[in-house]
């Protein structure tokens, strides 16, 4: 879990007591683990002296492994994980023209490719089972869900949503169905495509 201060608190599931802290960087936001490498991937956005960085977070050990520096102005914010394929996907925060997600490599740590989106990217999910990552896009007043081939990293198609101030929740791999809640309450099951 993310927390203020740019440190990661780990918890123990059995017991729901915090037993450790890993400090990363002031502009954490957020991270996701690949249960499969036990390696964690913490989003640190850019600052004053501070580029935008992706964590590399042995979590038995507590040790950074490796900082991915995407460069330019890039804001790393969201982070899904393919642990099948070993992929991380890490949005980059809203900049004018540098909006999208970029593609990592898990077993080098070195970006593969970096997907464009047309609208701001905010969440995104990934489908282990079928390979697909789920992108939430839009603006204050409309958000969207764009779906990415992890195959070859490729756009499929978008599915407007019509709410706005939306947020990813989770993807049902068996179901193959996506999970968004809205600001306004709203909940909605997306069935994949």
């Amino acid at each position: 879990m993310t927390g203020l201060g740019g440190a990661i608190s780990i918890i123990n599931s059995a017991t729901n007591k915090v037993v450790g802290t890993i400090r990363l960087g002031d502009n954490l936001q957020q991270a996701a683990l690949n249960p499969a490498t036990g390696l964690l991937y913490a989003a640190n956005s850019s600052g004053p002296g501070d580029p935008g960085t992706i964590f590399v977070v042995n979590v038995v050990t507590r040790r950074i492994l490796a900082r991915i520096i995407p460069g330019g102005s890039s804001r790393p914010y969201a982070i899904g994980v393919n642990s099948a394929t070993d992929t991380i996907y890490v949005v980059d925060n809203p900049n004018p023209g540098g909006q999208g997600v970029f593609v990592i490599n898990g077993s080098t740590n070195q970006i593969i490719t970096r997907i464009p989106t047309p609208l701001y990217p905010g969440a995104i999910a990934i489908n282990p089972k079928t390979d697909q990552a789920y992108v939430l896009t839009g603006t204050a007043e409309d958000n969207a869900v764009m779906e990415f081939d992890g195959h070859d990293n490729q756009f499929v198609s978008t599915v407007s949503i019509g709410t706005f101030d939306a947020t990813f929740d989770a993807v049902n791999p068996a179901a193959n169905d996506i999970y968004v809640t809205a600001r306004s309450g709203e909940f909605l099951v997306l069935a994949g495509w």
